[in-house]
């Protein structure tokens, strides 16, 4: 369960960095694992450069980026201590979304829900996020959804980066 506005702004940061498409090369989302710090490399179109920000997309300072730039040049993550945050495939949205409709509470099982969610574009985003939201038949799951999309995320974050904790100790400032 999420407790805190601070976990819960982690966990949508997180699940933005885990729906980009996984051939996207202009958004590319990390951990700094020792400062417990998430921040982004990402194509400013104004400049059509990469551009380091934080969890807040507020440009870092020049000494900051230059430090990342120099650990995410080092091949052995381990060593660096910078981990990029993994991306869901098509088929692995496809997978979260259908676990979710068959383990509804009641029984519930829309097929339509499955159909919708069979056609997930390659894109940022869950289908369920915008039949759910766009229904009002199907507003009530909305919640549920949320709920469970972010648990979901925290749970898989935490078995790719054991070390990680999406909870209260990711710094906030």
């Amino acid at each position: 369960m999420i407790h805190t506005d601070a976990d819960s702004y982690n966990l949508l940061w997180l699940e933005n960095a885990m729906t980009l498409p996984v051939g996207y090369l202009d958004q590319h989302y990390y951990l700094d694992a020792r400062t417990n710090n998430l921040f982004a490399l990402i194509n400013m179109e104004e400049n059509d450069c990469m551009t380091y920000v934080d969890r807040f997309y507020q440009e870092l300072d020049v000494a900051d980026a230059n430090e990342l730039s120099q650990r995410l040049a080092t091949e052995d993550n381990e060593m660096s201590q910078v981990f990029e945050i993994p991306r869901f495939t098509i088929d692995e949205k496809m997978s979260l979304q259908l676990e979710f409709i068959t383990n509804l509470p009641g029984g519930y099982h829309n097929s339509k829900l499955s159909a919708a969610v069979k056609q997930q574009p390659n894109d940022s985003s869950f289908v369920l996020d915008f039949v759910v939201g766009d229904n009002h038949n199907q507003a009530f799951i909305a919640k549920y959804w949320d709920e469970y999309k972010l648990e979901t995320i925290s749970r898989l974050i935490n078995q790719f980066i054991p070390h990680l904790n999406t909870g209260p100790t990711l710094a906030v400032a």
